[in-house]
């Protein structure tokens, strides 16, 4: 009977061991990527942004002369359409290349969440607020984390169909900064959750899969990590984990 429980307790660690196992397979593959977004930016990307700044102006200044009721209008329109969104993606992919250092500084984290919502499109989504008061301020790059949390509530706005609401939550435990975002969205599949901070993964028809790689980027920059929960049809709850002694690199 004892050895039972010994064989047991060995199948358990090993299962956990796995696990973990899988979990460092997947971070170490998810930053190899990002690895590689910045090469491929730093190589290809600076060549294609002025030409492809020359086909946006250019047609916006064809899609602005042609009339309304001209046929050539729709054509003009699409042009105009594929040449903004190539300029996005160039755009968001330097985002990624460029950032290889924080900039830290003194922040109150419920200010850059304030702040996020304020800059945040569509506010027809009510957005309910639980800031711990007594989180002390840490050291962090301002822009990083206001892009993140900005990523974050657009992604959960995205997944509510109709009526619902996003969660904003802070906590302060262990010396760490935990922040969730929480929708009763859509939710995400069990598959597509293992890749969802992986560079070009979308669930979006018009997403270029860039927002959650450069949300990941940002955290890892503050040796922070990010976590996801969902289940299709109740919504998501994304958590941030930040240090809260986090020293310069400089």
């Amino acid at each position: 009977m004892e050895r039972e429980d010994e064989i047991g307790e060995l199948v358990e660690s090993l299962n956990k061991l796995s696990q973990e196992l899988k979990s460092l397979i997947d971070e170490k593959i998810a930053n190899e990527n990002l690895v590689m977004m910045g090469e491929f930016a730093s190589y290809i990307i600076h060549d294609l942004k002025n030409p492809l700044s020359g086909i946006h102006l250019l047609s916006d200044g064809l899609h602005r002369k042609i009339p309304q009721d001209s046929p050539l209008k729709k054509y003009a329109t699409e042009i105009l359409l594929a040449s903004q969104k190539l300029h996005d993606f160039v755009e968001r992919t330097l985002d990624i290349s460029r950032w290889n250092r924080v900039v830290l500084q003194p922040l109150d984290i419920g200010d850059v969440i304030e702040k996020a919502i304020q800059e945040i499109d569509g506010k027809e989504i009510p957005i309910k607020k639980e800031l711990d008061p007594q989180i002390p301020q840490v050291n962090a790059d301002f822009q990083m984390l206001l892009m993140v949390i900005k990523n974050l509530i657009t992604n959960a706005t995205e997944a509510i169909n109709g009526n619902g609401h996003i969660w904003i939550k802070t906590s302060w435990a262990d010396k760490q900064v935990l922040i969730e975002v929480k929708d009763d969205g859509c939710g995400i599949s069990g598959e597509n959750i293992k890749t969802i901070f992986r560079p070009f993964f979308s669930m979006k028809r018009q997403g270029h899969g860039l927002g959650l790689a450069m949300v990941r980027k940002a955290i890892m920059l503050h040796k922070g990590r990010i976590n996801v929960e969902s289940k299709e049809g109740e919504g998501s709850t994304f958590t941030i984990i930040l240090p809260g002694d986090l020293k310069s690199n400089s």
